[in-house]
């Protein structure tokens, strides 16, 4: 009965020691996806689309610009 008194303090020593492990690792990965969320944030689809067509009309733009004044 002893040993089992003995064992145990250390045994919640180990729990606690990986559930701080967990907590310093979970901390860490939330401020670096705060920071990823801030510095680069979510594209959705109409972004993307727009980025697109502002690229496409001001390609075309140019290409029209340059076949005038080559003609």
């Amino acid at each position: 009965m002893t040993e089992m008194s003995d064992r145990m303090p250390q045994k919640n020593l180990m729990i606690g020691k990986e559930k701080q492990k967990n907590f310093i690792k979970e901390e860490y990965e939330r401020k670096i996806t705060e920071k990823r969320k801030k510095y680069y944030p979510k594209l959705s689809l109409k972004v993307i689309l727009q980025k697109f067509g502002e690229f496409f009309i001001f390609y075309f733009y140019l290409t029209f610009k340059i076949n005038i004044m080559t003609s």
